[in-house]
C-alpha cells in the first residue's frame, strides 16, 4: 500500500496549545471508551449527524466520534484526523489563540455538516438514514485557514510502500499552499465523482469541502491573509540583518512599519539595523518611537531592553525627563524594581531641578521601601523633604520618616 502523510510546518511554535490538545484527548478517550461499546452502531445513530434529522446537539457531537468497525479495531480514521489536527491546529492556536480557533474549528464543523445534509438531501435522500461522524469537517476549515495564513511556509511529507511492514520510505518538502490546494482539489474531484455515481454514503467529501471553504470564509474575517504577508516579510527582513546587509534590512523595516504604525518591534528592529548602518538620526527616532509604544502598551520589559539598545549605541545619549519617570512607573507597577530604581536615579542625576525630579525623589524612597532597602528609603525621604519643603506631597513623605 502507498501512503503519504504530512508531518512538520516549517514554522516555529511560541506557545503550548492548550485547546488542541484538549480536544485531541477527548476524542481519543472517546474511541477507547466506545471500544467497549455492546452496539456502536445506536451509539453513531444517537450521536453522529443524521440528514433525516436526529437531535440538535448531534451538530457538535458528530465531531468527536471516529469509526471502528467491528469486529477490529481501526484506528486509522482517529490517527490520520489527529495527526493533521495537531499539526495545523497547535500552529493556528499560537497564531488566533485558543478561543479564535475554536470558534473556527466549530464553525466550520457546522458548516461541514450543513453542506453533507444539503448534498444528501438533493442527490441521495435514500442516504440521509446514514450518520457522518468524524472531525474531518472542521479540520478542512483549519486547513482552508492554513492554506493562506501559512501559504509561504514549507510543509515536509512522509510517503513510501507499506505492507506488513515498510518496504520503502523517503520524504519531500513543498509550499504549503500547494499541498492544500492539491489535497482540497482531490477532496474536490472525489466529491462530484460521489455524486454522479450516486453513492454518497461513505466518506463525506462534501463535508471536507464545506468545512474548507468556512476556513476560507473566516481568513478574510479574519485578516489572516495580509498577516501572513506581514510575518513573511519580517522573516526576510531578519535574515537580510543577518547576513550584514543592515542599511536593506532597515529599509525593509520601514516598510513593515508602513503596514504596521503601531507595531513596536518593528521600530526596534529598524532602529538597530539604522544604527548598525551609522545611521544615528533614524536610529534615535525609531528606538525613540519603540519606546513610546511599549510604554503605551504597558510592556516594562522591552521597554527597558529598548532603553539599554540605544544607550549601548550612543552612550551619551540622555532620555528626558518625563520618558524616565514613565519607564520608572511602568516598571514599578510590574515589580520590576531594580529598573525602576535605575531611572530615577537617572533622572534625579541629570535632571535635578526639573518638576519630574520631585516625585522621583518620593518614588525613589518607595521603590527602596519595595526592594527591602529600609536604611536608603528613609534617606530619600529625609532629602525629599529637604529640597522640597512646599511640596504638596510632604505630608506624605514626613509620615513615613521613623
Amino acid at each position: 500500500m502507498f501512503f503519504v502523510f504530512p508531518f512538520l510546518i516549517h514554522r516555529s511554535q511560541k506557545k503550548i496549545p492548550y485547546f488542541t490538545l484538549s480536544v485531541v484527548l477527548i476524542n481519543v478517550a472517546l474511541f477507547v471508551m466506545l471500544l467497549f461499546a455492546k452496539n456502536i452502531e445506536a451509539i453513531y445513530r444517537a450521536w453522529g449527524f443524521l440528514p433525516n434529522g436526529n437531535a440538535w446537539f448531534t451538530w457538535l457531537t458528530y465531531m468527536f466520534l471516529h469509526a471502528s468497525p467491528p469486529p477490529l479495531i481501526n484506528v486509522s480514521h482517529l490517527l490520520g484526523n489527529m495527526i493533521i489536527f495537531i499539526i495545523f491546529g497547535s500552529l493556528l492556536e499560537d497564531v488566533l489563540g485558543a478561543k479564535k480557533l475554536a470558534a473556527v474549528y466549530f464553525a466550520s464543523g457546522l458548516v461541514a455538516a450543513l453542506f453533507f445534509l444539503i448534498i444528501n438531501i438533493i442527490f441521495a435522500p435514500s442516504a440521509t438514514n446514514i450518520p457522518m461522524i468524524g472531525a474531518s469537517g472542521a479540520i478542512f476549515g483549519l486547513l482552508g485557514i492554513a492554506m493562506l495564513r501559512f501559504k509561504k511556509n514549507k510543509i515536509s511529507f512522509c510517503y513510501g510502500f507499506w505492507l506488513i511492514f515498510p518496504l520503502f520510505f523517503s520524504t519531500f518538502t513543498v509550499s504549503a499552499f500547494w499541498a492544500i490546494l492539491f489535497y482540497f482539489g482531490e477532496q474536490l474531484i472525489l466529491g462530484f465523482i460521489q455524486i454522479q455515481s450516486g453513492a454518497v454514503a461513505g466518506t463525506a467529501y462534501w463535508g471536507h469541502i464545506g468545512g474548507f471553504l468556512a476556513g476560507l470564509v473566516a481568513v478574510h474575517f479574519l485578516n489572516l491573509s495580509k498577516e501572513a504577508e506581514v510575518e513573511f516579510d519580517e522573516a526576510k527582513a531578519g535574515s537580510t540583518s543577518k547576513m550584514g546587509s543592515f542599511r536593506l534590512s532597515a529599509e525593509q523595516y520601514d516598510r513593515l512599519i508602513d503596514q504596521q504604525p503601531n507595531n513596536p518591534e518593528f521600530y526596534s528592529q529598524a532602529a538597530q539595523n539604522w544604527a548598525l548602518s551609522d545611521n544615528e538620526e533614524k536610529a534615535v527616532s525609531y528606538y525613540r518611537k519603540a519606546l513610546d509604544l511599549y510604554i503605551l502598551k504597558g510592556q516594562a520589559e522591552p521597554a527597558s531592553q529598548v532603553c539599554s539598545m540605544l544607550q549601548e549605541f550612543y552612550p551619551n545619549y540622555l532620555f528626558d525627563a518625563k520618558i524616565l519617570l514613565k519607564i520608572s512607573n511602568l516598571c514599578l507597577k510590574q515589580h520590576k524594581y531594580e529598573t525602576s530604581m535605575q531611572s530615577l536615579q537617572k533622572l534625579i542625576a541629570n535632571y535635578p531641578d526639573a518638576k519630574e525630579a520631585e516625585i522621583a525623589y518620593l518614588r525613589l524612597a518607595q521603590v527602596y521601601e519595595k526592594m527591602g532597602n529600609f536604611e536608603l528609603a528613609q534617606k530619600s525621604y529625609q532629602q525629599f523633604i529637604e529640597k522640597f519643603p512646599a511640596s504638596q506631597w510632604l505630608e506624605i513623605a514626613q509620615g513615613c520618616i521613623k
